[in-house]
């Protein structure tokens, strides 16, 4: 198998330029809140469904979604302020990349996981979905 690692700087600049398009960020930002948002996004969903989500990813960006990563779950994120609170530990910058409320912070994470939408096959997303707390479902409405 070559590695093709124009192709995979080609796709992570893609994701980080939705991004920051969208949330009118610079893209070292972007870069930041889509390391904060996976690393949240991993620690609420199963082991194996991180592993299957993540499997879809353009490589750059299965290499943010496992960096640091421990494979522990957090099941006690119910909630979007457990989720936030979760995002704020995991990115240490939270508080200057992301909006200071909780529904605009929920607000730039759909964007997030927005920009990965044409990666992840809408068996996958609803997969992910389905595993969410009920609270947090909505973070994936792109999902047809």
């Amino acid at each position: 198998m070559a590695f093709n690692f124009n192709k995979y700087q080609q796709d992570f600049n893609a994701i980080i330029n939705h991004i920051s398009e969208k949330l009118k960020t610079h893209d070292e930002q972007s870069e930041r809140m889509l390391r904060g948002a996976l690393h949240t996004l991993r620690d609420i969903i199963s082991l194996e469904e991180s592993i299957d989500f993540m499997a879809q990813f353009p490589m750059f960006i299965k290499a943010v979604y496992v960096d640091g990563w421990s494979g522990k779950v957090h099941s006690d994120i119910d909630t979007r302020a457990q989720f936030v609170a979760r995002l704020k530990e995991n990115e240490a910058s939270a508080h200057r990349d992301f909006a200071d409320d909780e529904t605009a912070i929920i607000q730039q994470c759909k964007v997030i996981y927005d920009a990965l939408d044409k990666y992840i096959s809408a068996g996958a997303a609803k997969d992910v979905v389905a595993n969410l707390p009920k609270e947090l479902k909505d973070l994936f409405e792109f999902i047809d």
